[in-house]
């Protein structure tokens, strides 16, 4: 069997090896005349990396994603990753006890061991968790060099951990769009593994992968996670990866990531689970702000309008507010849009796309309201829900202090034999990738764009029938906001009851020209059955679970679709027909369907919902199919 490394091999004259101290001090034309009698095949490749000034001492912190990155294959890289293992002594049994090999260039060890203490002793107050001001040294600091020592507990974060550890799978990957605060959910996590004295092993970006248990705490002195293969190897090690692709290991792997496909393109081969973590919501980023030090200097006034062009992204609505380089890149984006964002799923190949801040990853959030706005048996929701207790605390769970923010770490077997119904819905959460635009801004500025250079082709693209996950791309967005304009120009428009086929003497909907309303949640409305002046049209700015993508008071809901199928989800719209429709009226909920879905659209029940006990409204609920024929002078 060949090599491309040189052997000992008797038939094959043995090149002595340089030192590894001698190639750390190799310039870049003598590392590649080193390169180059040690690796056979691959000459052009080590020329890319003397033409990008590759020296020695740079070589040995080279790694896959950085070879990919100079545009180096999986072969070449294979083999100069290879020769720099067999530098480092990668394939020999390290001895993780020994202080010159561990000792960081990164991180200091001692102030890791006080990091590793903050966790443990970090406390939950109101959902914010509060560190000691050692944890800095690994959180970092703001804009204005303020440490950062506390954490804003998303109800996402107590979601996808109880998710992750409440499972008995092993592979994990969260993501969603850049700067909503997936590496604060990896911090999170390492709270709950401290407060549960298990071991883990952290490893980000560009940084050296660190151990943290309960005899050790350390950082290596190379970028090299096999130094802890020894920890990685057991079922009961904790292996968080952020921004990186992880190595496969035994140990329970945990990556957090923006959707970018260098990170997970291997990974995801190996049978892993996916979650996507949401943007936030208005009022999320007003307690964040409210809450959190270093947002207080911030007026709630000039965060709501951060939060009306950049929609739920905490790094440019809080954290950069008031960076003036940060806060260009969304004009940016929008001036360079061109038509291939109608074809954009959410994912790029590399980099973080210019199309992330102008697209929203969306999810199936759990609905908060639901236990009051679904008609189910109370008595025997709450028998489920004991039952769902039982199974969490079975064998060796361990439950982590900190009341409402607490997640449990259980015996992954116990929940293996698990058949809780509730369980397995709650295991579903956040598992769709819904794409959205950014704002009502950002959809407006882009649209208005498209349609500037691409017109008739923005109108092919919403109007075609092809079978298209409405949610797996931008079409069924599109759709919406066109037809949003459509119907706020107002006009005559052919439906249908959504139980029949329509007939030609079915009256038309006639609607006048109305006044935009953006509103978060109900209290934002006021009061909606005043109808004297202006017909005012209201769109929902809140996108995850949304319940109807607009309303006109009071009493006509609207829903954009493109597919075939869009289940209404009760829970939520109930609150807006209590607070806004009359008791004496009916209450018209339409489809609003571009021509080729109109005659086949049929009538939906709501989603998660048991409907034994119907509401009291329910009689006065109609559904509808309506029309909507764009023409290009719509667009």
């Amino acid at each position: 069997m060949s090599s491309n490394v040189a052997s000992s091999s008797t038939s094959v004259p043995v090149i002595p090896l340089p030192t590894f101290e001698e190639v750390k001090g190799y310039n870049a034309v003598e590392l590649n005349v080193f390169l180059k009698e040690r690796l056979s095949d691959i000459d052009n490749h080590i020329d890319t990396l003397t033409a990008e000034e590759v020296k020695g001492s740079i070589f040995f912190k080279l790694t896959y994603e950085g070879l990919k990155a100079y545009g180096i294959p999986l072969g070449a890289s294979t083999m100069i990753v290879n020769l720099i293992n067999e530098y480092k002594g990668r394939y020999k049994r390290r001895k993780i006890d020994d202080e010159e090999e561990i000792q960081s260039d990164n991180y200091d060890n001692e102030s890791l061991e006080k990091v590793w203490k903050a966790f443990k002793e970090a406390t939950i107050d109101d959902n914010v968790l509060n560190l000691s001001n050692d944890a800095s040294y690994f959180l970092g600091v703001d804009d204005y060099g303020n440490p950062i020592s506390t954490i804003f507990i998303r109800d996402c974060y107590l979601d996808l951990s109880k998710i992750i550890f409440e499972s008995n799978r092993s592979r994990w990957r969260i993501t969603g769009n850049p700067g909503i605060g997936k590496t604060f959910f990896g911090y999170y996590l390492l709270y709950i593994i401290a407060k549960a004295n298990r071991t883990v092993v952290y490893h980000q970006h560009h940084r050296s992968p660190i151990l943290f248990s309960e005899d050790k705490v350390y950082c290596s002195k190379v970028d090299d996670i096999h130094l802890f293969k020894d920890y990685l190897g057991k079922n009961d090690t904790w292996y968080i990866v952020d921004a990186r692709e992880p190595m496969e290991f035994r140990g329970k792997t945990i990556l957090v990531c923006s959707p970018q496909m260098t990170y997970y393109k291997t990974f995801d081969s190996l049978g892993i689970n996916v979650r996507y973590m949401p943007v936030w919501s208005l009022a999320e980023i007003d307690i964040c702000r409210d809450k959190i030090d270093i947002f207080k200097h911030l007026t709630k006034e000039e965060v709501r309008t951060l939060h009306y062009k950049w929609g739920g992204i905490p790094r440019f609505v809080l954290f950069h507010a008031r960076n003036y380089n940060s806060q260009k890149q969304l004009d940016a984006a929008i001036i360079e849009v061109e038509k291939s964002i109608m074809y954009f799923v959410g994912e790029t190949s590399s980099g973080n796309s210019a199309n992330h801040n102008l697209v929203h990853i969306c999810t199936n959030v759990p609905v908060k309201e639901a236990d009051q706005a679904e008609e189910v048996d109370q008595e025997e929701e709450a028998g489920q829900e004991e039952e769902a207790r039982n199974i969490q605390n079975k064998g060796k769970g361990r439950e982590i202090e900190g009341s409402s923010t607490s997640a449990t770490l259980v015996n992954s077997a116990d929940l293996a034999t698990s058949t809780d119904s509730k369980l397995a819905d709650k295991m579903s959460y956040y598992s769709e990738r819904i794409l959205e635009f950014a704002s009502d801004y950002v959809s407006e500025m882009v649209i208005n764009k498209l349609a500037e250079k691409h017109k008739q082709e923005l109108l092919d693209f919403v109007n075609s029938s092809d079978d298209l996950n409405e949610f797996g791309s931008l079409r069924g967005t599109m759709f919406e906001r066109l037809a949003h304009r459509k119907l706020l120009r107002g006009g005559k428009f052919k439906v249908r009851p959504i139980d029949r086929d329509f007939k030609r003497n079915d009256p038309r909907l006639v609607l006048n020209n109305m006044e935009k309303v953006l509103f978060s949640d109900i209290d934002d409305i006021g009061d909606a059955t005043n109808t004297s002046g202006t017909t005012k049209y209201y769109i929902p700015t809140q996108k995850n679970n949304k319940s109807f993508d607009s309303f006109i008071p009071t009493n006509k809901f609207f829903q954009m679709t493109i597919a075939e199928r869009h289940p209404i989800v009760k829970s939520g719209l109930e609150k807006y027909i209590r607070g806004i429709t009359r008791p004496d009226e009916e209450i018209s909920f339409y489809f609003v369907l571009p021509e080729t879905r109109f005659t086949t659209y049929s009538i939906h029940t709501t989603k998660k919902t048991v409907i034994n006990k119907k509401p009291a409204w329910f009689g006065r609920f109609k559904q509808y199919a309506l029309e909507l024929d764009l023409k290009i002078e719509d667009i």
